[in-house]
């Protein structure tokens, strides 16, 4: 089966010794990218039967007793061994929820990737007193760019503005596809100010700060 760009771009930050938990597995796409590539342990988890069933099918030829499905809301039924967590296909104030819901288990994770769909700039100011993004990185798939961000537990971490809002190593990596987005934004925002006058301060001041960050 192929994946898709944004699974495949996911599957580059899972390891084999990593222990896997899907938050949300839908198809269980994923899981099936994780156990081809050799993970030691896969915990497909979602809160309804009918994605759950569809991904048991989907992986029905990779049945062992390190391959489970647990019916859930999000790390509520995390399994003990599971040290590396993917939250995706969702909005970032969702991803947000399941994270505070369960923060003791979350700080326990090793890793934790994350690829919100939208409200991205809030889900970092959310999870930035508990958790350190070490890397980040964007996919385009289907016509929508997605942001990847990878955390690990760490308290009181010091981001800026432009570190929320754009990423704090997306903007010192300027990826060809982070251009492209700020590109993207730049010209919203310049068709705003043509036709209203409204919040102009505030956006001419984001216009100059993305301009530098090109």
């Amino acid at each position: 089966m192929k994946l898709s760009k944004r699974i495949s771009k996911i599957l580059e930050f899972i390891d084999v010794n990593d222990k896997v938990a899907d938050i949300g597995c839908d198809h269980g796409y994923l899981g099936l990218g994780c156990i081809e590539k050799g993970v030691s342990f896969l915990q497909n988890i979602d809160n309804k039967k009918g994605p759950l069933d569809t991904a048991k099918r989907n992986l029905k030829d990779y049945e062992h007793e390190n391959v489970i499905y647990t019916l859930c809301d999000g790390l509520d039924g995390l399994h003990e061994n599971i040290d590396t967590v993917v939250i995706s296909g969702m909005g970032g104030d969702l991803i947000s929820q399941i994270i505070k819901k369960n923060l003791s288990k979350a700080l326990k994770l090793k890793k934790i990737i994350l690829v919100a769909h939208t409200k991205v700039q809030f889900l970092r100011s959310e999870i930035m007193d508990n958790f350190k993004i070490i890397d980040e990185t964007l996919v385009e798939d289907n016509k929508k760019i997605y942001e990847i961000m990878i955390l690990n537990p760490s308290p009181d971490n010091n981001y800026s503005y432009e570190d929320i809002m754009f990423g704090p190593i997306l903007r010192t990596k300027k990826e060809d596809l982070f251009i492209k987005k700020l590109n993207k934004r730049l010209d919203e925002l310049n068709n705003i100010l043509a036709i209203t006058s409204e919040n102009e301060a505030l956006i001419k001041e984001r216009i100059k700060i993305m301009e530098i960050l090109k």
